[in-house]
């Protein structure tokens, strides 16, 4: 892949736009583009059917994608038949229409990330070969989907392999806009893909924004501004993401500005969710430098080249290096200043590091520890997936051959979205909440039922003989412990 160059740059007008070059290699870039793509599913793919949804994130999108098929609403997500607006839809979308073609399972609700990270990585080629050449290019494309940080989140079905997919489209096309390319489609891409990152989640849009008024600033370069258009592009932003916004606000009443802006994203800005960051100043001044210190972990095996990168960018200092060195910047200082902090939420500036470090990569090494890498990430997907799925408590009770469709639900002192997930595979009504002095009363109501609970709490419920009881060990991976749930089974 690190063959002599395959595109080459247009010498007059559009200057840094990748153009084909003529002659015999002319029909092998089609071939090798698909054949990065398919080496890039590859990657991402093994392993998705095999380990269990356990990720709080990953059963909530899933869930309420099922649902979305299920009540034909594709404007109103619902989650265990209520209204869920804490999260924008797009990656629901993507997971209902997936769901309908692989059915209702981990892979399908997998699936979209993956084929985002397929074209993530040729949006990766196609960048880097604009700014520093096509062998380089092959490079980063390989480096960026080869490093840990995409070998984990590539893979899963969460939102922010959807988001880095258009915030690196736009940053890409934001790049060929300053180069001057007259081309419509960079213009049209840029403020399309914002609309779809918009989508994704919501106001971490901005990240390609920032990122050209920074490289702007920096390069004390006026002209960017009337190659973007930014009144006009902005309106077709707004109006795209309108479609959904607008439509969600009017039917939930308002209600979806409450619980999308000011319970997730204000609420991030100053406090830490679920325990994921700081929970105060000093902690907050001390966890600021979190996602720099991660970087190392994050981006192996290709970390031990960032700092011959930094060298190599610190004494040329070429636009293409300011422009890279603005969307990791924009995209790392954002996240730092949030209280809530998750590994993944820089994901979208993973791209830009893979062409940043890619010139500085070894030739010979190069291939050595993209093979050891290769075989890293295909063991854990074949050998280490499988191995999690008698510790997922939620598909253990989902197992159980008592279960029937028409059967009630209830959950005491317990509460995670995995249980909804598994146990709607298997009943179709809708998870009840109760305290554990409920229980008795839930159980003794006449139909068939279930109630889940703690298993150190169930030894104390005075449990009717006609009741069958199924106890389950596994991992509790949200909370990083183990546990032990118990289930009431009445079949009549």
């Amino acid at each position: 892949m690190t063959d002599p160059s395959i595109l080459s740059h247009d010498t007059q007008g559009d200057s840094a736009t990748p153009v084909l070059q003529t002659g015999g290699r002319k029909w092998r870039t089609p071939l090798r583009l698909a054949a990065l793509f398919l080496f890039a599913m590859a990657m991402c793919l093994p392993g998705t059917w095999a380990l269990p949804l356990v990720d709080r994130d990953e059963t909530y999108y899933a869930e309420v994608s099922r649902e979305m098929n299920e009540r034909g609403d594709y404007i109103v997500p619902h989650f265990n038949g209520k209204p869920w607006l804490e999260k924008t839809p797009l990656l629901f979308w993507c997971q209902a229409a997936s769901f309908r073609i692989f059915g209702e399972n981990a892979f399908a609700a997998r699936f979209p990330s993956v084929i985002a990270t397929a074209l993530t990585t040729l949006i990766v080629f196609g960048f880097c070969a604009s700014l520093y050449g096509s062998s380089v290019a092959w490079r980063a494309a390989i480096c960026f989907v080869l490093c840990v940080q995409v070998a984990i989140f590539g893979r899963v079905g969460i939102i922010d392999m959807l988001l880095t997919l258009f915030t690196t489209l736009a940053t890409w096309a934001g790049w060929e806009l300053y180069q001057g390319s007259l081309r419509k489609i960079w213009w049209w891409a840029f403020y399309i893909s914002l609309a779809g990152a918009a989508l994704a989640k919501g106001p971490v849009a901005i990240l390609p924004l920032g990122t050209i008024l920074l490289f702007a600033w920096t390069v004390r370069s006026p002209d960017i501004f009337r190659s973007m258009k930014f009144g006009r592009g902005i309106a077709l932003t707004l109006l795209l993401a309108g479609l959904w916004f607008i439509p969600v606000l009017l039917l939930t009443k308002g209600e979806f500005y409450q619980k999308f802006f000011g319970d997730q994203v204000f609420h991030k800005l100053a406090n830490a969710q679920q325990g994921h960051g700081a929970t105060s100043a000093l902690t907050y001044l001390a966890t600021l430098p979190f996602y720099f210190v991660l970087l190392f972990a994050t981006f192996l095996p290709w970390s031990f080249y960032i700092p011959a990168a930094y060298r190599r960018m610190k004494a040329q200092w070429t636009p293409e290096d300011r422009y890279l060195a603005s969307g990791i910047l924009v995209t790392f200082c954002l996240f730092s200043l949030l209280k809530t902090k998750l590994p993944h939420y820089t994901l979208p500036a993973f791209p830009l590091i893979a062409c940043a470090v890619a010139p500085s990569l070894p030739g010979k090494r190069f291939f050595q520890i993209s093979s050891g890498m290769i075989a890293v990430t295909l063991a854990a997907a074949f050998i280490l997936a499988p191995l999690a799925v008698p510790y997922c408590v939620q598909l253990q009770l989902a197992a159980s051959p008592w279960l029937q469709k028409d059967m009630k639900i209830a959950v005491a002192d317990y509460s995670e979205p995995g249980l909804v997930w598994y146990l709607r595979g298997r009943v179709t009504s809708w998870t009840k909440t109760i305290k554990p002095s409920g229980v008795v009363g839930f159980m003794s109501e006449p139909g068939p039922r279930f109630c889940v609970m703690p298993a150190e709490e169930a030894v104390q419920i005075p449990s009717d003989p006609a009741w069958k009881q199924v106890t389950v060990k596994g991992a509790d991976v949200v909370h990083g412990r183990w546990i032990k749930l118990s289930m009431f089974v009445k079949t009549e």
